[in-house]
């Protein structure tokens, strides 16, 4: 599920089986919102993928395996519950030389996320999608899998699926190098999504103002985790 900052709302890929018994489910990307779900574009069947993320303009990136797909504009398209084949699709707009982790986020004109420990990059604004493994400089190493991805304030963070931690990525991309420190626990589990706030604080922001709030530590390391973790943040009154 993501966050599209130009309308504020949560879309996701959803998939419908037809009543046919021998037609393969559908793939769509939906709004959600407090009035339901809008279905707003078509997704290929071969695109079955959660590495995905919007952009600052509100254009939706996905990739899968090497490839990656784009939606432009998706808070114009007006949205319903019909499955018609006038739907705008995704698009594949070529093939970058990585595969993509579980999920990314758009960062600068780059596609970025982890996999099996490495930082990985993909320039969208390239048309030849120019992609390469970052190089710690210097950087604990990292664990295998990150299944939420967030990105706030232009500060990137990655969640690691086996409970280590979750991560901040700094990218050098004149030194093509990174990064990484771990600034809190992630849970162990391997069900899990970032929903991207794009503007919204980052938690090393929050934390230093909880800080000055003089709030208690323990509390401050709860209110920071919950923040990470899954995309919210509770800022605390300042005591009197």
């Amino acid at each position: 599920m993501w966050h599209q900052p130009k309308d504020s709302i949560a879309y996701c890929i959803i998939r419908i089986k037809p009543e046919a018994e021998s037609t393969m489910a559908e793939g769509f990307l939906a709004r959600v919102d407090s009035d339901g779900f809008a279905i707003v574009a078509r997704t290929p069947n071969k695109l079955h993928t959660n590495s995905a993320s919007f952009d600052e303009s509100g254009t939706y990136w996905a990739s899968k395996d090497t490839a990656i797909w784009k939606l432009e504009a998706s808070h114009e398209l007006k949205g319903g519950h019909s499955m018609s084949d006038d739907l705008p699709e995704i698009v594949e707009v070529g093939e970058g030389s990585v595969a993509h982790g579980i999920d990314c986020v758009v960062w600068r004109d780059h596609l970025v996320s982890i996999s099996k420990g490495e930082v990985l990059v993909t320039d969208i604004a390239d048309p030849d999608l120019k992609s390469w493994v970052a190089k710690p400089n210097p950087s604990p190493a990292l664990p295998g899998y990150f299944g939420s991805a967030y990105l706030y304030s232009g500060s990137m963070y990655f969640s690691a699926n086996d409970g280590s931690g979750v991560y901040r990525i700094e990218i050098d991309l004149a030194q093509g190098s990174f990064i990484g420190t771990r600034i809190g626990a992630s849970f162990n589990n391997r069900n899990n999504d970032g929903l991207n706030c794009i503007f919204t604080q980052s938690p090393d922001e929050v934390a230093a103002e909880v800080k000055d709030a003089g709030v208690r530590p323990s509390t401050l390391r709860v209110w920071v985790l919950v923040f990470a973790s899954f995309g919210l943040v509770l800022i605390p009154h300042a005591p009197a």
